[in-house]
């Protein structure tokens, strides 16, 4: 067997919040970046600046400038117009990917608050499922005592009456309103949150 004790720790819902973030100030960032640069290229562009690549015998003196002086070399001021122009290109290519990561853990946070909160959806679910049998049975009742109090054909018409099958859709139909209810259910029943031996007994 493996050594499991290799295994990297799953972060934890603070940890997820804060690579979220990070990705969303580094794309703001890079958008404000990309405002300044613009501007910047627009106005080089009116004073008749033109975006240039350096020759390959200038490119390697800035290369050996950065060698000799132990770090990167001011850019050479006749390519500042190139440089703006290239680094707004790599920013316009970088958004689509960043975006992607920031959708991704966004989606991380998520999937870590409905771990973490399983349980307690699964005790609503339960609730639901046992709020809405409790309408089939009242429902039930209150057919039950209208046809009590009918005659001869003739239905009364009670104050605050509702016909079941709209009341919330708690009727064992399988049409109307009630479709919403059933499908509920029967998706409890399939999630595993509560067994049909349940839902017979309390229907």
């Amino acid at each position: 067997m493996g050594d499991m004790s290799n295994k990297s720790p799953t972060p934890t819902e603070a940890e997820l919040i804060a690579k979220a973030e990070a990705i969303g100030d580094q794309i703001a960032a890079l958008a404000a970046r990309r405002i300044v640069g613009t501007k910047r290229i627009v106005e080089l562009e009116k004073a008749g600046s033109e975006a240039a690549t350096p020759p390959p015998e200038e490119q390697k003196l800035h290369d050996r400038l950065t060698e000799l002086l132990g770090s990167a070399a001011p850019k050479f001021p006749t390519h500042e117009l190139s440089d703006l122009v290239l680094d707004r290109a790599a920013i316009d290519r970088a958004f689509p990917i960043l975006h992607a990561r920031f959708s991704i853990a966004n989606g991380a946070v998520v999937d870590a608050r409905v771990a973490a909160q399983a349980g307690a959806w699964r005790e609503l679910v339960r609730k639901r499922v046992f709020a809405v049998l409790a309408l089939r049975r009242l429902n039930d009742e209150v057919d039950a005592f209208i046809a009590s109090l009918a005659f001869n054909g003739s239905v009364p018409t009670l104050p605050a009456q509702r016909p079941a099958l709209k009341l919330l859709g708690g009727t064992k139909s399988n049409t109307g309103t009630a479709v919403a209810a059933l499908e509920f259910i029967e998706a409890a029943v399939r999630e595993g949150f509560v067994t049909q031996k349940e839902i017979d007994k309390n229907g």
